[in-house]
């Protein structure tokens, strides 16, 4: 069995608890970027509806499709700079993480049961927008052939 450190156990100096007070956790950065191309591109959204399993960054209940904005710090973006984990309090910031890789998956196998297409972006890459736009526009197009087969065989 796992032995889970509740939050308020780790050993944290003031600073520490200053500096991660001041994490947002939603309408960051890069949700903000994804979301300037999602306007661009003509998609309408909704930001973090708590109706939906897992509470999608940004979603669409009428077409069915979630997208998730990781930090790559907080989900452990493998093979990225900003996924180190911190020496103080390892086995803390290990389970936590983890943790947050379980609660992924499940969320998104859930969605996909209900009918959601999902999208998982990392932090890292929502610098390019042309890239953004790229990725956004092979999933919604993607969409769009998933509805019109559907359609189709019915």
């Amino acid at each position: 069995m796992k032995h889970k450190l509740a939050r308020k156990d780790w050993p944290t100096d003031s600073a520490t608890s200053a500096r991660m007070r001041l994490v947002r956790q939603s309408s960051t950065a890069p949700e903000q970027r994804v979301q300037r191309v999602l306007r661009v591109i003509g998609m309408r959204f909704s930001v973090g509806l708590k109706s939906i399993p897992g509470t999608p960054d940004l979603c669409s209940k009428k077409y069915r499709w979630a997208i998730f904005i990781h930090g790559c710090f907080w989900h452990n973006h493998a093979n990225c700079s900003h996924a180190t984990l911190p020496q103080r309090n390892r086995a803390a910031w290990l389970a936590k993480i983890e943790g947050n890789k379980t609660r992924d998956r499940l969320v998104i196998r859930r969605l996909k049961k209900q009918g959601y297409a999902t999208l998982v972006f990392w932090e890292c890459q929502t610098h390019d927008p042309n890239r953004l736009q790229k990725r956004l526009d092979s999933f919604f197009s993607q969409q769009v052939a998933n509805v019109a087969y559907l359609r189709v065989s019915c």
